[in-house]
């Protein structure tokens, strides 16, 4: 049973598209592994925003005056504590994402596959990867059961904002 953990990200008080583009593909990863879809919400006055994140059976917000401004040191040390515990975490492949995605694998000691068009959990972890501008594309098979993926937006996954699933919302 695996966890997965989705960095989320907010612009001017608006939860991005790609953040609940990842909670659907973790939706389909805990189909595969059985886990739980945790989201985390870090920002200043993001509280109200947690709502949103539907999709995600649990919800940790870190609503603080000092992450007002992206932080790339902060944000990642504040989302290294929160991914404790998750063996799968997605990151939008955005330049605030990479610079989280860079060092939460720095710190936790996982894999980064990057550039993911697709994940999968069905018969191991692995990715399908872009290079070269989507001239190429890799399959990706990692080497145990835990990484961190930074997913391209757009990948095709369908936007999860449901209301039909109830988050637990908790503060850290």
């Amino acid at each position: 049973m695996s966890d997965v953990f989705v960095v989320t990200e907010h612009l001017q008080g608006v939860v991005t598209e790609t953040s609940f583009e990842l909670i659907a593909l973790a939706r389909s990863l805990v189909a595969q592994t059985g886990g739980q879809v945790e989201a985390g919400l870090v920002g200043s006055d993001v509280s109200g925003l947690a709502s949103e994140l539907g999709g995600a059976d649990k919800v940790t917000v870190v609503d603080d005056p000092a992450f007002e401004n992206f932080s790339p040191d902060g944000h990642a040390a504040v989302f290294g504590s929160l991914i404790e515990g998750s063996s799968i975490v997605v990151v939008p492949y955005t330049s605030m994402g990479m610079d989280v995605a860079s060092a939460l694998a720095n710190s936790s000691g996982k894999p980064l596959v990057s550039f993911c068009s697709s994940v999968s959990a069905d018969d191991g972890l692995g990715a399908t990867c872009q290079l070269y501008a989507g001239k190429i594309e890799a399959e990706v098979v990692v080497d145990g059961d835990e990484a961190i993926f930074a997913v391209m937006a757009g990948s095709g996954f369908a936007d999860e904002r449901s209301e039909e699933h109830t988050s637990e919302l908790q503060s850290h």
